[in-house]
């Protein structure tokens, strides 16, 4: 069976070997054969000559074991001749045979041609020094070169084996690897004892927005300096920080990315230990995007909120209505008694006012807890947004705010979106008024695509600790207010399909604070519309 391993190399430096053999005899002729040994050399040179020939010929081509041996046999029989013709027993070459040995049987598969081999060898080496005591030590040096080389390639073999297996072993954990990091849906991150990353995989270079490359060698103060200063304490404190998976004890960080979009990110951070000693080699940063899981759990409470609100309505519009009609009504009686003094008519005066004010909030509130009976059309924005402003500039409430309001509409001829008109133009005026009665000087509303109107303003804001509960029924920071306005609106826009944020403060109106109120909308098919029209 032919050996599959490329033996080119070796058999050429073999035949470089055997030129120097000749340059070398071809020197030093006359202390090899003396001054009448020019047969001899003509012998030797012919022989080498001819193995020489034979080593470049199978150098250039795949050699198989049958080659390799037959190469092996000239050497031998280049071997003896040389020996014989440089003084047999006493020849310096006599080495040559424990080196063929060797050589076949390292480079031999099969032990019986590497046996083969040692038989011939004794047999050439035997001519080569005649029938003397020094063939005994030579043919030991034969053999145990031989088994030596033999010992060696089965040794190197199986090391070959060995590291083979663990060569796959290695690559399968690398795939295994890969594929976790890779399929994980958590981002993975792996910082060094200094803060550098080193390793982070798609999931987390795609949550945080760029590409793995840039994100490598990045140090973590750069990126969430948050999560630095706990990655400084895991290695003298506790070797856990946060964990995303429950909700009591979920720890965020807010990351802004490239686009200049805010995500919340939770976290947790394991510290890596170095199996052996212990020591602390780096922290593992597991990262997870809960910006819409959170936005959903905000929904949820909202919803939660509104549906308790909506229970109390019922018992507020019997309990409290009825007996307000009656007190308003006795006190217009009274009013027109002709024996009351003027201090006790102002003070049934002040009982009507304040009873039309109650009435009036119980009257909002019910339309707040009363289904929502959206009339969805096509509505097209750039026109509403204009009859908004329209009907702003002669709105006494606004126009005594001395407030300045701009209109930017979309870069669009017709921008469609599925909604309510009339309910729209009621949101878009509560905002309006808000941002007026905030102490802003400048309001904008502004149309944009795909279906987005913001309106924002330059006032005085919104408190932090406030910005959660301003869609929240009676939460108000207004001294006559009812809290319902925003908390409508928010109803609204939700009966519509839509929704609506608020931003505060603005990047806008740093100074001042400023409010956006964002409400986007789903954009409508007028297809069916046009073709009505």
């Amino acid at each position: 069976m032919d050996n599959q391993r490329n033996y080119s190399p070796i058999l050429f430096y073999r035949g470089l070997i055997y030129i120097a053999l000749v340059a070398f005899i071809g020197v030093f002729h006359s202390l090899l054969f003396g001054v009448e040994g020019s047969r001899s050399i003509s012998n030797v040179y012919f022989v080498l000559t001819l193995v020489t020939g034979m080593q470049f010929l199978f150098s250039f081509k795949m050699s198989s074991q049958e080659q390799l041996l037959a190469l092996f046999l000239a050497d031998s029989a280049a071997a003896m001749l040389l020996v014989r013709e440089t003084g047999g027993s006493a020849s310096p070459f006599t080495l040559l045979f424990p080196v063929l040995s060797l050589s076949g049987a390292v480079l031999l598969e099969k032990r019986s041609q590497s046996w083969a081999l040692i038989v011939i060898a004794i047999v050439l080496m035997s001519f080569a020094v005649g029938m003397r005591p020094a063939i005994i030590g030579n043919a030991l040096a034969i053999l145990g070169t031989t088994l030596l080389g033999q010992y060696l390639t089965a040794k190197l073999k199986r090391s070959d084996e060995a590291l083979e297996l663990s060569e796959e072993a290695r690559r399968r954990l690398e795939n295994i690897q890969r594929a976790i990091l890779t399929n994980i849906p958590s981002g993975l991150m792996s910082v060094d004892t200094f803060g550098k990353i080193i390793q982070v995989n798609s999931v987390g270079a795609a949550i945080l927005g760029q590409s793995e490359n840039s994100l490598m060698g990045m140090y973590l103060r750069d990126l969430m300096p948050e999560l630095d200063e706990l990655r400084d304490s895991l290695h003298t404190m506790y070797p856990v920080v946060g964990d995303f998976s429950e909700k009591s004890s979920r720890k965020v960080v807010c990351y802004k990315s490239v686009t200049g979009e805010f995500l919340n990110l939770g976290y947790s951070l394991a510290r890596l230990n170095d199996p052996e000693d212990r020591s602390p080699i780096g922290t593992l940063v597991v990262f997870q995007d809960l910006t819409h899981v959170m936005k959903i759990e905000e929904d949820l409470r909202m919803s939660e909120k509104l549906a308790a609100v909506g229970k109390l309505a019922a018992g507020i519009a019997h309990e409290i209505r009825n007996p307000l009609a009656g007190i308003s009504g006795s006190a217009q009686l009274l009013e027109g008694s002709s024996y009351l003094e003027q201090e006790d008519k102002q003070l049934l005066n002040i009982i009507q006012r304040e009873s039309q004010r109650l009435d009036g909030l119980i009257t909002e509130f019910l339309n707040y807890v009363r289904p929502t009976d959206a009339k969805l059309e096509g509505v097209e924005l750039n026109q509403l947004a204009h009859d908004v402003v329209e009907s702003l500039q002669v709105n006494p409430i606004f126009k005594d705010k001395g407030c300045k309001l701009q209109l930017k509409k979309a870069p669009v001829e017709e921008l469609w979106v599925e909604g309510d008109r009339n309910k729209l133009v009621q949101v878009l005026i509560n905002l309006i008024i808000n941002a007026a009665q905030a102490n802003a000087t400048q309001v904008s509303l502004e149309v944009q695509q795909p279906g987005r109107l913001q309106v924002w303003d330059n006032g005085s804001g919104i408190k932090e600790e406030n910005i959660n509960r301003v869609f929240e029924p009676f939460f108000t920071t207004k001294d006559k207010g009812t809290g319902l306005g925003l908390a409508l609106s928010y109803k609204l826009i939700e009966a519509m399909g839509g929704s609506v944020k608020v931003r505060s403060p603005i990047p806008e109106q740093v100074d001042t604070g400023g409010s956006m109120f964002t409400i986007e909308l789903r954009g409508a098919n007028i297809q069916d519309e046009s073709a009505a029209v």
